[in-house]
C-alpha cells in the first residue's frame, strides 16, 4: 500500500514523489534528465536531508552506524544499479569514531538501460526501499522510506537536481590514473605506502579507509613523504576485530586541492 501511495503521489507531482520523512531526515529521488533518453543510463540521485544536529552514514561507517539499505524496484530487464558515496565527515561520540553525512547528500545511481526492449515505453518508474540510521553523539533513530520517481522518455533535457548530482558524482571517490597503493601488515600494524601523481601534496589530505574492517578507526590516516619520489607513508594498527591478515584495502583520499580519489590494494 505505501508503494501504491508514493507512486500515486509521483504521478501528482509531474516526475517527482513526495519526499518522505523518517529517522530525522527526508528522502527522495530525483533526476538528472526529464525527459531521460532510450538506450543511456538512467542517471537519478537519492537525496537525504538530516534534520539539525544529526548525521547518517558513508558506505563505511566507522566503529558505529549503519551503512545505508537500499533495494531498487526498477523496470524490467534495466539493472544492475550503481550508487556512489560521496566523500564523508568524520564524527566522535565519545573516542569511537564514525564517518557519515549531515546537511544534505545526494548518492549519485546510475542505472543501466537493456540491450534490448521489445517496444520503447513512454515513461519508466524507478523506486528503492532504503532504511538507514541517523544519530547524534547521544542518540539514534533508524528510518524507513519507499519512494519513487516516475520519468518520461524522449528528447533529453536536464532536469532541476542536475546539478546537484553533477555535484555529487564530482564529491564522489573515483580511481584515476598515478595513483597506487602498497601495504605491509606486520607487528599487528599496517604500514602503506601511496604513490600519487607528481605535485600532489598528500600532507594535509584527507584519508578514511572505505574497508569497514581493516585500520584502527582511532587512529588518524596522516601521511608522510616517503623516500622515493611522490611517495607517501602512513603507518596505523590492524583494527582489533580483524582476525587474520588483511588481503584487501581501500582508501578515499581527498588532497587539500582536486577530486577525491579511490585507490585500491589486493595481496592477490
Amino acid at each position: 500500500m505505501a508503494w501504491m501511495l508514493v507512486s500515486v503521489l509521483g504521478m501528482v507531482a509531474g516526475a517527482v514523489a513526495q519526499p518522505v520523512e523518517s529517522g530525522k531526515a527526508q528522502v527522495e529521488l530525483v533526476s538528472a534528465n526529464s525527459p531521460i533518453k532510450a538506450g543511456e543510463p538512467v542517471l537519478l540521485g537519492l537525496r537525504m536531508k538530516m534534520d539539525p544536529g544529526w548525521h547518517t552514514y558513508w558506505a563505511n561507517p566507522g566503529e558505529s552506524g549503519m551503512k545505508p539499505a537500499m533495494e531498487w524496484k526498477l523496470p524490467a530487464g534495466f539493472g544492475p544499479v550503481q550508487v556512489g558515496f560521496p566523500f564523508p565527515h568524520s564524527f566522535k561520540a565519545g573516542e569511537m569514531v564514525s564517518y557519515g553525512y549531515d546537511g544534505v547528500v545526494i548518492f549519485p545511481v546510475w542505472v543501466k538501460w537493456p540491450d534490448k526492449l521489445k517496444e520503447l515505453p513512454t515513461e519508466l518508474t524507478f523506486g528503492v526501499q532504503m532504511r538507514w540510521l541517523t544519530c547524534t553523539a547521544d542518540a539514534c533513530i533508524p528510518g524507513y522510506a519507499n519512494t519513487a520517481i516516475i520519468l518520461p522518455v524522449g528528447d533529453p533535457a536536464p532536469a532541476p537536481a542536475a546539478e546537484a548530482i553533477a555535484a555529487a558524482i564530482a564529491a564522489t571517490p573515483a580511481v584515476q590514473d598515478g595513483w597506487k597503493l602498497d601495504v605491509a601488515e606486520a607487528d599487528k600494524k599496517v604500514r602503506m605506502t601511496l604513490h600519487a601523481p607528481k605535485g600532489v601534496d598528500l600532507a594535509k589530505a584527507t584519508v578514511f579507509p572505505l574497508t569497514e574492517l581493516a585500520l584502527d578507526f582511532r587512529s588518524p590516516l596522516a601521511f608522510a613523504p616517503g623516500t622515493e619520489p611522490d611517495s607517501w607513508i602512513a603507518e596505523v594498527p590492524v583494527n582489533e576485530f580483524v582476525a587474520g591478515p588483511i588481503i584487501s584495502l581501500e582508501l578515499a583520499v581527498k588532497p587539500v586541492d582536486g577530486p577525491p580519489v579511490l585507490v585500491t590494494w589486493s595481496a592477490q
